[in-house]
């Protein structure tokens, strides 16, 4: 909380299950897979950003 504001809800834009393919023998999550999920949040994050700056009434700098 910051301020009375959830910062975890207001930024909860992406939810991404693991998959089980993604997996090693052992459970762990593959070495290759990592980036995935965190590049599918970032680009849902940079979406989110583009869109709020695009909004009528906000100046462009």
């Amino acid at each position: 909380m910051f301020g009375g504001i959830d910062l975890m809800a207001l930024l909860n834009l992406h939810n991404e299950p693991i998959k089980e393919e993604w997996l090693d023998a052992h459970g762990h999550l593959n070495e290759a897979y990592y980036l995935v999920p965190f590049s599918n949040a970032a680009r849902v994050l940079q979406d989110h950003l583009l869109a709020k700056r695009s909004r009528p009434g906000r100046s462009k700098r």
